[in-house]
């Protein structure tokens, strides 16, 4: 039921919990004893912008308008290889990686004739005939694309002609992006006590901007106007800023426009930087009795059924639980009179927005201390064209890791048990013990957007 909410108010951002170099040594060796255990002698990474989390999370920085390189072999080596401009962006000199300038990489247009050809490079940067090279891009893939899974890489086609022309065997050159985001043993999707901090320092920015954006949402104001309201603070955006209006909602990821907001609208915001995303929809109205006739007497049961599904969401996850016994739990209480999922009801999260998800109906891995969680329902209404959406995430920390994180971050400590607390005392929804909220906003979800103090509770 739909009940007045006061929201936890938004504590001081503070400084954000920087990485060390030895945080950095640390997943760089751990990397190399994965390296190890699949007889891989070198590790090539390639990064853009839009794909480049594995680099950052080794070496702190990821490339800026061009494509890059990380090289690494099984004893002390590393190269990062780079274009122009991201010469001066190369990794700390206490990591003692070694830069090779390839201006193929380089913006088109830009000068070509310092650097030397690509296979000269690799050759430089330790390959060599004989080796089995571990590729990692974005994605592994499923038997549905091919069979021989281990041979099917998401680098550029020219860089694996050259990786499989240098090694004289086709089959040695293999996609090892599993090392980073395999679901029960990949080195991103279990997380240390300062990725939570840091995590949660970018879910509270995130979840502050799209709250502030709705207590001052204005009916005939634009999307740009309320973009305004999106700031990040300076940490690196996930993916651009998304507000729509109307029947641009449908078109889902698309980025803010001049079009207007009109009462009975649907509404959605999306906002998202380094480590974590906050998204609501719902619609530009104070009550049901606002919407158009058709969507008058549909909303209400869509909106609670949408929050039904989120509450269980919640108050499922646990410490041990498998993916799929979520995703059983999640999609018993949906009414498929009203919605279906998009996709899964949730995923794993890291620095970008989806790293992996447990969550489908034959995943048999477990939630595990160190995940990072989000509630990302996506309804598809199956009456009227509405909306809903509440997305925020949570970390998992047993024991071991509750209590190194109370020690280490105890501003942090106190803010995720005032989240517990008002869940439990506001909302209704009692998390498991293992079970840390992000942001503020976790589970609170307003239906009309006019009305933002009115938010879904169990009764």
């Amino acid at each position: 039921m739909l009940n007045k909410i006061s929201r936890i108010p938004a504590a001081p951002i503070g400084a954000y919990p920087e990485d060390s170099i030895e945080i950095n040594l640390n997943r760089i060796e751990a990397v190399r004893l994965k390296m190890r255990e699949r007889k891989i002698d070198s590790l090539v990474i390639f990064s853009d912008r839009e794909h480049c989390s594995n680099q950052e999370f080794l070496v702190g920085v990821g490339p800026r308008f061009e494509e890059s390189l990380l090289i690494l072999d099984q004893t002390d080596k590393i190269f990062f290889i780079h274009g122009n401009e991201c010469a001066y962006l190369a990794p700390s000199s206490e990591l003692k990686v070694k830069t090779i300038l390839f201006q193929d990489f380089s913006p088109i247009g830009q000068p070509r004739d310092k650097s030397n050809g690509l296979g000269e490079i690799l050759l430089q940067a330790g390959l060599s005939a004989g080796q089995k090279i571990g590729c990692v891009g974005w994605k592994s893939y499923s038997k549905s694309l091919h069979p021989n899974l281990e041979n099917i890489l998401d680098i550029p086609a020219y860089l694996a002609d050259q990786l499989r022309l240098i090694t004289g065997n086709h089959s040695d050159v293999i996609n090892a992006t599993e090392i980073f985001s395999d679901s029960t043993s990949g080195l991103r999707i279990i997380v240390s006590a300062l990725e939570v901090a840091q995590f949660e320092y970018s879910a509270r920015i995130v979840s502050n901007s799209v709250q502030n954006l709705i207590e001052n949402f204005s009916v005939g104001k634009s999307e740009r106007f309320h973009e305004q309201f999106l700031v990040g603070n300076g940490q690196t955006l996930s993916c651009h800023k998304m507000i729509s209006f109307g029947d641009k909602v449908r078109r889902g990821l698309s980025s803010p426009s001049d079009k207007i907001s009109r009462l009975g609208d649907p509404v959605t915001v999306a906002f998202g930087v380094s480590g974590a995303l906050t998204a609501r929809a719902g619609m530009v109205a104070h009550s049901a009795s606002d919407l158009g006739e058709g969507t008058r007497n549909f909303y209400p049961d869509f909106s609670q059924n949408y929050w039904d599904a989120v509450s269980i969401w919640y108050s499922s996850i646990r410490l041990g639980v498998l993916g799929k016994h979520i995703y059983e739990s999640v999609t018993k209480v949906i009414n498929p009179d009203l919605f279906h999922l998009m996709l899964n009801p949730g995923h794993n999260l890291h620095i970008e927005e989806w790293s992996q998800s447990i969550f489908s109906p034959d995943d048999n891995s477990e939630i595990r201390s160190g995940m990072v969680l989000q509630s990302d329902l996506i309804p598809i209404s199956t009456g009227p064209f509405c909306y809903s959406n509440a997305e925020d995430g949570v970390a998992v920390a047993d024991v071991a890791l509750r209590r190194e994180i109370e020690f280490k971050f105890p501003d942090m400590w106190t803010r995720i048990n005032k989240r517990k607390d008002f869940l439990k005392n506001q909302i209704g929804i009692e998390l498991d013990e293992s079970i840390l909220p992000l942001s503020d906003t976790c589970a609170l979800y307003a239906p009309y957007i006019l009305a933002f103090d009115k938010c879904y509770t169990i009764s």
